[in-house]
């Protein structure tokens, strides 16, 4: 037996968490320390997974959030131990009115941490507060959280490609889009992103779309655009702030030229359209071959950002 069924409609409260007899809590279904979880239907729980294994697999639509303050889903690993997580198609969502964040992963934890088609949304604080090891995020919204998108600690490797980081902080929050660690590793990657409308306080030493300050790293073919300083598009760090170079990407304080498909009216949606500024400019070599969608890259002049546009 390799997986254990969670299903919030149909389930019923019991330890066993079988496909035939589902259980209705993911608490439950990881106590039964099988490596796959499966999750159907709409979860409210705080949820901890510690040294342990575990992919988590979402039915299309399935959500978790926790109607109290704290992180909805922390991530440890104590000692020696490995905490090996990935997580594909769930999306994590705060509540009104409650101080979540949306995954938290302390300092000092050997996670390494998959997401994968996820969303993280609406909650208070951070949407991913990562300080634990290795974190890798493909084709995944990260919005509307409002303490800000995505924080990793220092020397944590990340890998951060084809997702949309959008309207992330506010003009209190410390993090705006993202803020990449100060030593990233070697190996860790920043492409093919679109992190647009975040906004941060008031500061010299943070932006509101990324805060990346490694020397002689570089996050090519993303496009950042319209994030803001206190409300400000036009500040010298409302996009980028630090060392790091972004070669092939748009920097820009508008995104007029960008013609996104929704960038101001509710659903918002940032795939490119006809016309895109972002067409056949992100000409810097990479081994993505695939964007948000799955629609092919190709190998000479790929489109910036996580879209590639398809007619």
């Amino acid at each position: 037996m390799q997986v254990a069924y969670v299903d919030s409609i149909t389930g019923t409260d019991n330890m066993t968490c079988f496909k035939s007899a589902p259980c209705t809590r993911i608490t439950k279904a990881l106590a039964t320390k099988r490596p796959y979880v499966k999750l159907k239907g709409d979860f409210d729980e705080a949820v901890t997974i510690n040294d342990q294994n575990v992919t988590l697999l979402a039915d299309p639509g399935a959500t978790l959030a926790r109607n109290q303050t704290g992180p909805i889903l922390q991530i440890t690993a104590t000692g020696t131990n490995t905490a090996m997580v990935e997580i594909d198609d769930l999306q994590i969502t705060g509540t009104s009115g409650r101080d979540n964040t949306g995954i938290s992963v302390p300092v000092n934890g050997n996670v390494t941490l998959s997401l994968k088609r996820a969303k993280i949304s609406g909650n208070q604080v951070v949407g991913i507060n990562f300080s634990g090891g290795s974190l890798t995020i493909s084709k995944s919204e990260i919005y509307s959280n409002q303490g800000g998108g995505v924080s990793i600690g220092a020397s944590m490797t990340f890998d951060i490609t084809n997702s949309f980081i959008y309207r992330n902080g506010s003009s209190n929050a410390m993090v705006g889009g993202v803020a990449l660690p100060l030593l990233a590793g070697s190996t860790s990657r920043f492409e093919f992103n679109t992190v647009v409308d975040n906004q941060i306080q008031n500061s010299t030493t943070l932006s509101g779309g990324v805060t990346c300050d490694k020397a002689g790293f570089t996050a090519p073919n993303n496009i950042i655009a319209r994030n803001l300083v206190n409300n400000d598009p036009n500040k010298m760090t409302s996009n980028t702030l630090g060392l790091c170079a972004y070669p092939t990407s748009t920097v820009s304080p508008t995104v007029t030229a960008l013609k996104f498909s929704s960038p101001d009216t509710a659903l918002y949606n940032y795939h490119i359209t006809a016309g895109s500024s972002a067409i056949n400019q992100a000409t810097t070599p990479s081994t993505i071959t695939v964007d948000f969608d799955n629609d092919p890259r190709p190998k000479s002049a790929s489109d910036q950002g996580a879209d590639q546009y398809k007619p």
